[in-house]
C-alpha cells in the first residue's frame, strides 16, 4: 500500500487538531413565562388577531414571545467572525426568525419569504412610520427574496405595509456574532467553537435582556441556566457563570 506523502500527513494532523480544538456550546434560558411582547402597534381599520380583541364568547389573551421565533442567542468572542457576514431573515407563519438580528453598517440582509402569500416589507426607525431610503416597501412573493441595507448605526423594525402588525428588529452596529435562536424549552446549542472565552447575549424585541460569559475548553461546556426573570449576577466565567447588567439597545435618531 502506497504511503500518502508528507504534506497529506501535514494536512491529516492539522484536521484532527481543530477537531480537537472545536467544542460544542449548550445551555438553557428560564423564566421564559415572565417574558411580555410589547403592545401592538395601534392602526386604523385594521382589526386585531382574534385573541387580542374581546368578542363576548373568547376571553382576550396577552400575546406570548415565543422562544424559537422571537428569542436570539448571540455569541461573540476572539474565535467567532465578526464583520459585513451576510445575515439571512426568515420570514415564515407571518413573522420573522430570528425575531432580532444584528448586523455591522451596510451588511447586506437577505429577507427569504417562504409564507404561501406575498409581503411588503420595509425597514424603520422606532415610532416613525417614514420607510428608511433603499428599504421601502417592496413587493416580495412566495418563495422569493430581496435584499436590505441600513448604514446607520440603531435599532430598527422591519414591517409589512399589508400587515400592520408584523414586526421584527434589526440591531446595526458593532458586536456582529453567531446567532442561535433557542428551542421551544429554551434550551439552545452550537458547534465548532475554538477554545476560549465567549460572550452570551439574549436579544428579544431588539433589546439585550440577559448577558453571561462561557470558557470553553474541550469537547463539550454547559453555560449555567440563564434566567431571564432577573438580571444576571456576576461570576467567575470559568464554565459560563458570570455576566453584565441587562442593557437596551441604542435607538436610531433618524433614517439612514
Amino acid at each position: 500500500m502506497k504511503r500518502p506523502p508528507p504534506v497529506a500527513w501535514f494536512a491529516l494532523a492539522l484536521c484532527a487538531a481543530t477537531a480537537a480544538s472545536a467544542g460544542d456550546l449548550r445551555g438553557s434560558l428560564q423564566g421564559l413565562d415572565t417574558l411580555r411582547s410589547s403592545p401592538a402597534p395601534e392602526v386604523p381599520e385594521r382589526r386585531l388577531y382574534f385573541w387580542m380583541q374581546s368578542n363576548g364568547a373568547l376571553a382576550t389573551r396577552e400575546p406570548r414571545p415565543n422562544p424559537e421565533r422571537d428569542l436570539a442567542v448571540v455569541i461573540s468572542g476572539n474565535n467567532v467572525p465578526e464583520g459585513a457576514q451576510p445575515v439571512v431573515l426568515t420570514v415564515s407563519g407571518g413573522t420573522c426568525q430570528p425575531g432580532t438580528v444584528l448586523v455591522n453598517p451596510g451588511t447586506t440582509i437577505t429577507v427569504r419569504n417562504l409564507d404561501w402569500f406575498a409581503h411588503e416589507l420595509f425597514v424603520t426607525a422606532p415610532n416613525n412610520e417614514t420607510p428608511l431610503e433603499g428599504a421601502g416597501p417592496e413587493s416580495t412573493a412566495p418563495n422569493s427574496q430581496r435584499s436590505l441595507q441600513v448604514r446607520q448605526a440603531g435599532t430598527y423594525l422591519v414591517r409589512d405595509r399589508l400587515n400592520p402588525l408584523f414586526r421584527c428588529w434589526v440591531v446595526v452596529g458593532t458586536g456582529q456574532g453567531r446567532h442561535v435562536s433557542p428551542g421551544a424549552d429554551g434550551s439552545f446549542r452550537t458547534s465548532n467553537l475554538g477554545d476560549g472565552e465567549y460572550t452570551l447575549k439574549v436579544y428579544f424585541e431588539g433589546r439585550v435582556i440577559a448577558t453571561t460569559t462561557a470558557r470553553v475548553a474541550g469537547a463539550q461546556t454547559t453555560v449555567p441556566p440563564v434566567n431571564l426573570a432577573a438580571a444576571p449576577t456576576a461570576g467567575p466565567p470559568a464554565t459560563g457563570a458570570g455576566g453584565e447588567p441587562a442593557t437596551g439597545a441604542t435607538p436610531a435618531a433618524g433614517n439612514a
